[in-house]
């Protein structure tokens, strides 16, 4: 998972169109969803930032991702916090 700004919308011309999200956040959590194994959530610091009050996360540490010029840190959600 990752938050971050979008382009949001209608995308194509008049014989086809979809609705989507493109950008840079989203391009990171693509990048971020190959680094997960089947079953495993991983959240961006951003992400990490506003629901760390309510999670139990892992650090993975600094990852690098493809067409990203620095590692960017990743936690894995291991549960909730009660």
């Amino acid at each position: 998972m990752n938050t971050g700004d979008v382009i949001l919308g209608s995308i194509g011309s008049s014989l086809r169109q979809d609705f989507t999200a493109i950008g840079d956040t989203v391009n990171t959590a693509s990048r971020m969803q190959a680094e997960a194994r089947h079953g495993e959530v991983i959240i961006s610091e951003a992400v990490y930032k506003c629901v760390s009050d309510f999670v139990v996360t892992e650090d993975m540490g600094e990852k690098p991702l493809k067409g990203k010029g620095q590692p960017i840190r990743l936690w894995k959600i291991t549960g909730l916090k009660e």
